[in-house]
């Protein structure tokens, strides 16, 4: 009896199949991974503003801390910054909130601080 080698038809179909599957979840990983990348970057964005403009309040005198609001734009994306700034009841210390905003507010982070007399 001859044996003929090589694959059938059948099995080189299965092969492909399999090596398809294979792809597009690697392909699924990779965008997943790209996305979370971009989260990241954003989020790490914020909170550099963010603590930024927390170092700069401590270092303005005490009475002349307020409350305020900026944007900024780096890349194509906007960050609006608002800090607020409330006397406690001690009266000895202050107390400042910042809040970083993006993607039109929907994501953001808040930092709070106490600043001395």
């Amino acid at each position: 009896m001859k044996r003929n080698k090589g694959f059938t038809l059948l099995e080189i179909m299965i092969a492909l199949i399999i090596l398809t599957i294979g792809l597009i979840a690697i392909a699924y990983m990779a965008n997943s991974a790209i996305s979370g990348n971009r989260k990241a970057k954003l989020l790490t964005q914020g909170v550099t503003l963010a603590q930024d403009k927390l170092e700069e309040l401590k270092g303005i005198d005490y009475d002349a801390l307020t409350s305020d609001n900026d944007t900024l734009n780096i890349g194509n994306i906007a960050y609006a910054r608002n800090w607020t700034v409330q006397a406690d009841v001690s009266k000895e210390m202050k107390t400042a909130t910042v809040i970083v905003n993006w993607n039109s507010g929907t994501k953001n982070v808040t930092f709070v601080t106490k600043v001395a007399k």
